[in-house]
């Protein structure tokens, strides 16, 4: 889009590009082909990662609706049914798994491979340690969570507890009420987004959950 805007008695011409939907667009100059993305008021470079995604977004689908190699028959889903069993009190068969986008033509997607108790993505787990002050050099615990990504998150949750303090308040009738150190509610939440929003394409992009002094 071009318009003409008259600024301190000056006009000026204001280009505005508007984002494409069937990305990545490529600059090509003797025989290269580069794809750029904004980076602060410079364009650079997309790496491997931006470019996957750059693909991925210019099809209209994202990384978890891939199909895989992996046969729904090979896998299972126990603490996805007994999440969904515990929380809504209904059973997940396979037509579930399909409808959830979990499952497709007997393979598992991305996202199913994720949710299986078995969880084969090498990049999905969750790091947990307990160090000895306020900096990353004593552990006095140090734990990696693999499996479902339902189960990692219960994990870490059990974690913290192990680690956190808790504290009581004294009523008048000698009971005591419980204060936990952290709210749990909050950092499950956190661990939720984390596991939903972080980047599963490449290894070395683990969630890790530290606990200082």
């Amino acid at each position: 889009v071009i318009d003409i805007v008259k600024i301190k008695n000056k006009q000026i011409i204001v280009v505005k590009i508007i984002p494409g939907n069937h990305t990545p667009y490529y600059y090509v100059n003797k025989g290269t082909r580069i794809a750029c993305v904004r980076k602060g008021d410079q364009d650079v470079e997309a790496d491997s990662m931006q470019l996957n995604e750059l693909i991925l977004r210019g099809k209209n689908i994202g990384w978890d609706e891939l199909l895989t190699d992996n046969e729904y028959k090979d896998f299972t889903f126990e603490t996805l049914k007994k999440s969904f069993k515990d929380i809504k009190k209904y059973d997940v068969g396979k037509k579930e798994l399909v409808s959830f986008g979990l499952v497709k033509d007997d393979k598992l997607t991305n996202a199913g491979v994720l949710f299986s108790d078995q969880n084969t993505n090498k990049s999905s787990f969750i790091s947990c340690t307990r160090w000895d002050g306020l900096n990353k050099i004593i552990a006095k615990d140090d734990v990696e969570y693999y499996g479902s990504v339902l189960s990692q998150i219960e994990c870490a949750i059990e974690f913290i507890k192990k680690h956190m303090s808790i504290g009581w308040i004294r009523e008048e009738n000698l009971a005591h009420t419980e204060i936990q150190e952290y709210d749990l509610v909050a950092l499950r939440e956190a661990i939720v987004n984390a596991e939903a929003h972080r980047q599963y394409l490449y290894r070395g992009t683990q969630i890790e959950l530290g606990m200082y002094k």
